[in-house]
């Protein structure tokens, strides 16, 4: 079960054992219950490997359309805005992914890098403490949060 996973990585005492609950919970993001818009996903998902975001926001797009629900065709598409530069619309998608899955930390991160490159460095360090209290482990979490933290909390803090 999703939550079970979501506690594994909680309480993951090393990077190589919350990979290794990351990579299944990675597994469960990835079905969508419907073989076309698995299919629509891998292609998108080439395409942004080939660097061509703007095709992967068009099959995205499609994805969306067949499965609203899925929080990870709009996490994926989150991606797409993100790399095009577009953080208006990439934060509006990792917001309805985060809608649709609570504890997903891939969207928690990207929502975070996204607010940072636009300045709300406040909303960055909120978005990164979420992502550290649902993945201790995740690459950089705790130094991001601990560049963010003088200029919004404080030097005391």
């Amino acid at each position: 079960m999703l939550a079970d996973l979501y506690e594994r990585l909680k309480n993951s005492a090393t990077p190589q054992e919350a990979e290794a609950i990351v990579r299944q919970i990675a597994r469960r993001w990835d079905r969508s219950g419907s073989e076309t818009s698995d299919l629509l996903m891998q292609r998108a998902r080439q395409s942004l490997g080939q660097r061509n975001a703007a095709l992967a926001v068009e099959i995205l797009d499609r994805v969306i359309a067949l499965q609203p629900g899925w929080a990870e065709a709009w996490h994926m598409r989150g991606l797409a805005f993100f790399t095009l530069q577009d953080d208006g619309r990439a934060l509006v998608d990792f917001r309805e992914a985060l809608r649709r899955e609570p504890n997903h930390f891939m969207a928690l991160g990207m929502a975070a890098a996204a607010l940072q490159r636009q300045g709300d460095e406040k909303n960055a360090l909120g978005a990164f403490r979420a992502l550290e209290a649902i993945h201790p482990q995740f690459k950089g979490v705790k130094d991001a949060i601990e560049r963010l933290k003088p200029a919004v909390d404080g030097r005391d803090a």
